[in-house]
């Protein structure tokens, strides 16, 4: 069987023209790219990125990428011998594509939903992915993007990859997204919950395709590049960049291409995790490579982080999976799940430094004072119980301005929208203390629910801001009355006696 059979057909005359190119000599090569306006420092480049280069202008051309009009390249005679050849490889691949499809060279079919999202405009992105983006009820906000392209399938477990035994019938105990703008629903038993615990975990279940949009809010999604999807053994995908974005890696350390890859079982659904055994290509290079955990190995799983990368772009890119079963002799001595599915996706996203994120959530994602307070005193309210026909009220109720990471008081108060507690953590020991580790497991340090969206108690760091650099408090005591008391710490109370 031909290679090229197994690829997307835009791909195939990319790969087509590719070899093409590669087959002409350095000094036509360098006469194109002078044509095609590259600068000197490309022409001088070796051949594998001078080839690299003309081919993103080719694709880059508003005019081929609008109508895929060869014509646009009439002022480089040298091209059309290529392009000729990569156009005839093609159709005796795919003998059913007709050229009255569209004018021009590419019939409109041949077109993947990127391609034609990237023809409508070259800047289709409508807004930022922001990391803790909340609504006024405190419940995580879904990422653009994702509902875009996926509300119609409300029921992921329709996909054919999941084997769903439940696909296309009715049945299953179904559990719903709680990102607001998210219709999504798995079978619970899809996801290895088990019937029992589906009440428990459904208060903050949040879909795989949320969970990929901001489950590292250190990296801020700029733009959607392939949403996710369903991961396929071999299967090719492509994406594009465009010219300015890639402009923008290029000049920017922070900038690049971030792939990240979900396994669907509840236990891991918030964490990185690649395929058991396996490699990672992007562009046809194998670029990370998956070593499954040995049986007598003391981690319960392995340490994965998302992939970064901002070497040998292109306009047109592509990624494939590759899972790799271990042998007959293999198989006793390591993990691996041969049933396991995963998720995964591609986004070009800025690192962020701490300080950078800390500013803006402090900037963004602050609850109001009146929602704070009316919280606390709901809260006294309802820990009021009745015992033996006597109702037993609470007074008054403490909150420690201890940190649970350092013990030294928070500074910012904050805790996840998945919250349940009174109790709050300081912001910038959470966020550095995530910069600084790998992997990256975003988890409230009180109750370990995720982290992935941030809320800061208005009113609490009111009430912070305004106490004496000079004055040690250990303790806000919130009174049944509407007010509160601050406990002083226990060295300030001897230096006073």
């Amino acid at each position: 069987m031909n290679y090229t059979q197994n690829l997307n057909p835009h791909f195939q005359f990319n790969s087509a023209l590719s070899l093409s190119l590669h087959n002409m000599k350095r000094p036509e090569l360098r006469q194109i790219g002078a044509d095609l306006s590259l600068a000197p420092v490309v022409l001088n480049a070796n051949k594998g990125q001078l080839v690299d280069k003309i081919m993103g202008k080719i694709f880059s051309s508003p005019h081929f990428l609008s109508r895929f009009d060869v014509s646009a390249f009439d002022f480089c005679p040298l091209l059309k011998k290529p392009l000729a050849e990569a156009y005839k490889k093609f159709i005796n691949a795919n003998p059913s594509y007709s050229l009255m499809d569209t004018p021009g060279m590419f019939p409109h079919s041949m077109l993947t939903p990127q391609q034609q999202m990237f023809r409508t405009t070259t800047s289709n992105y409508q807004g930022d992915m922001t990391t803790a983006n909340t609504t006024n009820s405190g419940q995580p906000q879904t990422p653009y993007g994702f509902n875009a392209g996926c509300s119609q399938q409300s029921n992921l477990c329709l996909n054919p990859w999941m084997q769903c035994k439940w696909n296309g019938k009715q049945g299953g105990v179904q559990i719903a997204c709680k990102a607001q703008g998210c219709n999504r629903k798995f079978h619970a038993e899809c996801l290895k919950i088990h019937e029992c615990c589906v009440e428990k975990e459904a208060r903050t279940f949040e879909c795989p395709y949320c969970v990929l949009g901001k489950n590292d809010p250190l990296s801020e999604i700029s733009h959607v590049l392939l949403e996710p999807f369903i991961v396929v053994n071999g299967e090719q995908k492509q994406f594009i960049i465009d010219q300015m974005r890639l402009q923008q890696i290029k000049e920017d350390p922070s900038m690049g291409i971030e792939v990240r890859c979900l396994k669907l079982d509840y236990k891991y659904l918030n964490e990185q995790t690649w395929l058991d055994s396996g490699e990672l290509y992007l562009n046809m290079r194998r670029v990370c490579e998956f070593k499954p955990l040995q049986m007598n190995s003391a981690l319960k799983k392995r340490k994965d982080e998302k992939f970064f990368y901002r070497e040998h772009l292109l306009v047109i890119n592509s990624i494939k999976f590759q899972d790799i079963k271990p042998n007959y002799e293999q198989k006793p001595n390591v993990r691996y799940d041969e049933n396991a599915i995963y998720m995964a996706g591609v986004f070009l996203v800025r690192k962020l430094r701490a300080e950078e994120l800390i500013t803006k959530i402090q900037s963004t994602c602050v609850k109001d004072v009146l929602t704070c307070k009316s919280s606390i005193f709901n809260e006294l309210e309802n820990n009021s119980f009745v015992l033996e026909e006597c109702k037993i009220s609470i007074d008054k109720v403490s909150l420690s301005l201890s940190d649970a990471f350092d013990k030294q008081t928070i500074k910012t108060p904050a805790r996840t929208v998945f919250c349940t507690h009174l109790q709050c953590f300081s912001l910038e020991n959470l966020v550095k203390v995530m910069e600084n580790t790998v992997p990256k497991k975003w988890r409230c340090p009180i109750c370990k629910v995720k982290a992935f969206d941030l809320v800061i108690d208005g009113y609490i760091w009111e009430i912070i801001q305004g106490i004496s650099k000079k004055e040690l408090v250990s303790e806000i005591i919130f009174l049944r009355n509407g007010t509160y008391e601050l406990k002083k710490a226990k060295d300030e109370e001897n230096n006073e006696n």
